[in-house]
């Protein structure tokens, strides 16, 4: 079984940024292979994490297509201390005082149940 969003909120995977969709490989589309990963390594069902639907515009189609991108446990880690700190330094105001908001929370338990460190 693969690794999913469970035990994360959607807002958190929400949060990462993935690469433009015309920047992708066919296999980093298709979810074979992460998003972030340039060596295009197939991702295993251990290893994959889903990103969630996210919707692109393509050229010369009149609607967004829909997606579902899939990460390695590494970029997903990677991404989400770059969100975190977006978040909670430059986006969010009760972040950055004493208070840390749900999607702060979610953002902190998404890097360290990835095992980044």
């Amino acid at each position: 079984m693969s690794s999913t969003t469970a035990g994360t909120t959607p807002r958190a995977i929400a949060e990462l940024a993935v690469p433009d969709l015309a920047t992708l490989t066919d296999a980093q589309v298709e979810g074979r292979v992460c998003v972030w990963d340039r060596h295009e390594e197939p991702l295993t069902g251990e290893m994959a994490v889903d990103l969630g639907e996210r919707m692109a515009d393509v050229d010369g189609t009149a609607s967004p297509m829909r997606w579902f991108p899939r990460g390695c446990r590494r970029h997903v880690g990677e991404y989400s201390y770059l969100a975190l700190f977006d978040h909670t330094l430059e986006k969010c105001e009760p972040c950055k005082g004493s208070k840390t908001c749900d999607t702060g929370k979610a953002l902190l338990r998404l890097f360290l149940r990835r095992g980044w460190l």
